[in-house]
């Protein structure tokens, strides 16, 4: 079984690993679906990917939740709710 990452944890490897700026709710749900170095590398590269193709410059819980579970276009998504609001 693997050790979960914590708040601190994750904060740190983000710091090290990409220039993409992360809220802490956004750090804090990462560090709630990690539980593995590699899987941590894994969802940074999609993460960098989905956010210069959709020109984020920082990353919340909200914005995560929207990428990792498969809406990856986010413009799309954004104009689709304003549609329906």
């Amino acid at each position: 079984m693997f050790e979960r990452y914590d708040f601190e944890d994750v904060k740190q490897i983000l710091n090290e690993l990409t220039q993409i700026t992360f809220t802490p709710d956004g750090i804090e749900y990462l560090a709630t679906r990690v539980n593995q170095f590699r899987q941590i590398v894994k969802l940074i590269n999609k993460i960098e990917k989905l956010a210069i193709t959709n020109q984020l410059k920082q990353i919340d819980e909200n914005i995560l939740r929207k990428l990792l579970y498969g809406r990856t276009n986010i413009e799309t998504l954004q104009k689709t709710q304003e549609i329906y609001a």
